[in-house]
Formats: C-alpha cells, sequence, structure tokens
C-alpha cells in the first residue's frame, strides 16, 4: 500500500482551485428550448462562487470562446443570455477548442456539455477528439437533451458516454427540459463532494 501525504476536499479554505466550464450547444434546433437552457445554465454556474475562472464556450457552425474570472460573473450571463441560436453543431470542434484553453490551468478542471445532437459540422473527427480528451486532465459531464430517434440516437447517446466514461464524469440524458435544473443540481453536489489524494510512490525504481 502507500501513506497518503496530500489530502483536499473538494470545499473549503484547503480546496484545490477549481476551473469550471460549459459547452453550450447554441445551434439552430436549439432555438425553441434556448430561453430554459439558458436559465438553468446560469443557476448551476452561479452554485460555484469559489471558482478561479468560467470558460464559456458556445458552438454551432462556429466556435466561440471566452473566459470570465469570478468578478466578471454579470458579463457571463449576459454572454450567455444575448447568444441566439443558428447553424449546425460543432462538438468536437468546441470540445478541443475547450481542452486547448484548459491546458495552462492549474487544479481541478470541470467542464460540463449541454447539447441536443450529435456533430454535424465539426472539422476534427471523432477519434481525434478522443485522443485529446484522453491527455486531458477535464472531468466531462455531457447533458444531452437528445430528439433524434432511431440509430442516430444510439451513437450521439453512446460517444456522450464514452466522453464521460473517459474523463470520470457522468453522462446525463434528460427526458424533458424540465429535468436539466435538477440534473445541474447533482452535477453541482457531485463536483463538491469529490476530494483528492496524493502519495509519494514508494517503488524507487522510477521503471513505469
Amino acid at each position: 500500500h502507500q501513506n497518503v501525504t496530500y489530502f483536499s476536499a473538494g470545499t473549503g479554505e484547503e480546496a484545490i482551485p477549481l476551473h469550471v466550464g460549459l459547452l453550450f450547444d447554441t445551434s439552430e434546433s436549439m432555438e425553441r428550448d434556448l430561453p430554459l437552457s439558458r436559465n438553468a445554465a446560469i443557476r448551476f454556474l452561479n452554485t460555484f462562487p469559489k471558482a478561479i475562472d468560467f470558460t464559456l464556450v458556445e458552438f454551432a457552425d462556429e466556435v466561440h470562446a471566452a473566459r470570465f474570472a469570478q468578478a466578471e460573473f454579470p458579463r457571463l450571463v449576459e454572454r450567455i443570455r444575448n447568444k441566439r441560436a443558428k447553424g449546425r453543431t460543432s462538438l468536437y470542434d468546441a470540445l478541443s477548442v475547450y481542452l486547448g484553453s484548459a491546458f495552462d490551468q492549474t487544479g481541478r478542471k470541470v467542464l460540463v456539455v449541454y447539447t441536443d445532437g450529435g456533430d454535424t459540422s465539426s472539422s476534427r473527427t471523432w477519434d481525434e477528439t478522443l485522443r485529446i480528451l484522453r491527455a486531458s486532465e477535464v472531468t466531462v459531464y455531457p447533458i444531452g437533451f437528445l430528439e433524434s430517434r432511431g440509430s442516430s440516437r444510439l451513437v450521439q447517446q453512446s460517444q456522450l458516454m464514452e466522453i464521460a466514461r473517459l474523463t470520470g464524469g457522468r453522462a446525463l440524458f434528460p427526458g424533458t427540459l424540465k429535468e436539466l435544473e435538477p440534473m445541474y443540481s447533482r452535477i453541482a453536489a457531485e463536483i463538491q463532494a469529490q476530494y483528492t489524494l496524493g502519495y509519494v510512490p514508494t517503488n524507487t525504481a522510477r521503471d513505469g
């Protein structure tokens, strides 16, 4: 066994710095549901008053990313509220943009992805996206409000579940938009209940 040399709870003064990311689908298919989705996302982000910063990535045909310090939270809310829905879905590109921006962040990195469908317009492939995810230190929680049916829905669902499995997160699939806010609450509670352990290996061979 190994002796624990470091312990940090998820909250409190000793907590490791937390960086929160939100990938928000603003494609045309989201237009009808965007007001409720926006409000749920804002309330979720507001449950992290001690997060160092928030990275918002909005994706449709194009991907737009911005990082906001805790003191800039009102600007973040304004940005989320003012986005119009249009275009297709570039999920893989959005993930790549976020992971690139999070590379230099130290501490815990948590990303919530909200999307209503599969990728339709990315330049990156699914395999490339998985490779970048494996190399990251980000915990991803995908929320899939999947309106498609049949085989395409199964593919979308399995991809979101694979993203969660690879990164230690959890994939959630609301049946109705009313379930969205409780799901955000579950994710927030899970994040705040996590802890970090550290140890120095007793094996001095350093042979992997």
